[in-house]
């Protein structure tokens, strides 16, 4: 019984399922899951941020390309009724395009990178 007094002083105070982290038979396998599913999480985002920063490069090429439309001319914003003051700034369409483009692009690839690289 020592055991058990030492992992349940183990336990984290505040949880939302604080009913699984009471002594009974279940109590063991819960936690092991609960710890494999952490650790297989912060190893899948871990691949993902890395694989996110090798495709930077690509995403920069990506975002450039979507500043302008197919024919060359650049993005400008939809005509819409906006009740506050638009921001009539010119270029800030352009921008908002590239960064869309460019974070798009990083997701995208982060995650094709950590769904190939981490054994499920």
């Amino acid at each position: 019984m020592d055991w058990l007094a030492a992992d349940i002083q183990s336990d984290p105070w505040i949880t939302l399922r604080f009913k699984k982290y009471m002594a009974n038979p279940k109590r063991v396998p819960w936690k092991n899951k609960v710890q494999l599913e952490r650790q297989y999480k912060f190893t899948f985002y871990t691949h993902m941020l890395v694989g996110g920063v090798l495709a930077y490069p690509f995403a920069v090429a990506v975002g450039r390309r979507m500043r302008t439309y197919q024919g060359g001319v650049p993005v400008v914003p939809y005509q819409r009724y906006v009740h506050d003051f638009p921001n009539v700034e010119p270029a800030r369409a352009g921008r908002f395009a590239f960064r869309m483009g460019c974070l798009t692009t990083c997701l995208f690839a982060g995650f094709v990178f950590a769904k190939y690289t981490v054994h499920d």
